[in-house]
């Protein structure tokens, strides 16, 4: 409501017009031009029509028309980035991830992930392109790997909190953790100001080089999201903090809970209270490898198998009941 009241009585493009020669930086004149785009296509006051910065150059407002998906973007990271990340979107292949942000691990929720985003400006109409999902799993690898590097030791990414890095990857069975990537397009349809109205609007997609190995390095994760633009606009119009704190919560929460369902609808997941060492030593490494994740810190054994995998199924159930029968006999 506020956003549209700076709408319809032209006060946005007055406040605009005010503060347009105290930006000098190149990032934040093109920022002050595409927000007076936004509120001038919007303005009733006809005077507005050619005052952006003295141009009626038809190709230049299209290209701002255009490029106002860099506004959305900005304020989704307003809404959503962790400030003391920022490093970690410059990847080493020159590619730069939109949004990141720590939270809640489907693994283990006392240990900390890094949730990735990408938000456009799309077309509810289009759908996101093949490239651009490309991209988006790319992402994840590129981050599985400065994680590897901080916890290896190595002199890059100081800024990454170490245990954080150290619980992606367990070394004992080589299982690596589940990291929420996701895309975030506007909904442009909405009654009010005042909801998040965060919701899904596609299936999860799972890309993977070894089929059922939820542990693997190779499998990713993806899903998308649409968010109510007037909230995103009145939230960072108006620099709302607890306002965002609230909405980040409740995306990270929606977020976790649909990939933790999508989880559990196609995997089997088994937390066990026992010895890495006990098991490994009844579990040849083909049933294993990629299949399990143990947490130290809680001598916590997870498995996770597909749940039509029947076969799979029964050869854990016989280890297991073998491992259980051990520990009668030794008592």
């Amino acid at each position: 409501k506020e956003v549209e009241k700076l709408v319809v009585s032209g006060k946005g493009t007055r406040l605009l017009r005010n503060i347009r020669r105290k930006y000098f930086k190149d990032e934040l004149v093109k920022l002050w031009k595409l927000l007076y785009a936004f509120h001038q296509e919007l303005s009733p006051d006809s005077q507005d029509q050619q005052v952006l910065l003295g141009s009626s150059n038809y190709q230049d407002e299209y290209l701002l028309a255009t490029d106002f998906n860099l506004v959305f973007e900005d304020m989704i990271d307003y809404l959503i980035s962790d400030p003391n990340l920022m490093s970690l979107k410059k990847h080493a292949d020159n590619r730069q991830i939109d949004h990141i942000f720590l939270g809640k691990s489907l693994i283990d929720p006392e240990s900390k992930v890094f949730y990735i985003a990408d938000s456009k400006y799309y077309d509810m109409a289009s759908d996101i392109d093949d490239i651009s999902k490309a991209k988006q799993f790319d992402y994840a690898q590129n981050i599985i790997q400065m994680v590897r590097d901080r916890s290896n030791g190595r002199n890059v990414y100081e800024q990454m909190d170490k245990s954080v890095a150290d619980s992606y990857y367990d070394p004992q069975s080589h299982g690596y953790t589940i990291m929420p990537n996701f895309f975030i397009r506007p909904k442009d349809n909405c009654n009010s100001d005042e909801e998040l109205n965060f919701s899904q609007i596609e299936k999860v997609e799972e890309n993977y080089q070894h089929q059922g190995c939820l542990f693997d390095r190779s499998t990713l994760f993806l899903l998308q999201f649409e968010i109510n633009l007037s909230f995103v606009l009145k939230t960072y119009a108006l620099e709302d903090t607890p306002e965002r704190d609230k909405a980040k919560s409740a995306i990270e929460e929606t977020v976790f809970n649909l990939l933790y369902k999508y989880i559990n609808r196609h995997y089997l997941i088994l937390k066990i209270p026992l010895s890495w060492v006990v098991f490994q030593k009844n579990a040849p490494v083909n049933i294993w490898l990629g299949r399990t994740f143990y947490i130290k810190k809680k001598s916590k054994l997870i498995i996770a198998l597909p749940k039509n995998d029947v076969r799979m199924e029964n050869k854990i159930k016989r280890i297991m009941k073998g491992l259980c029968s051990s520990k009668k006999n030794s008592k």
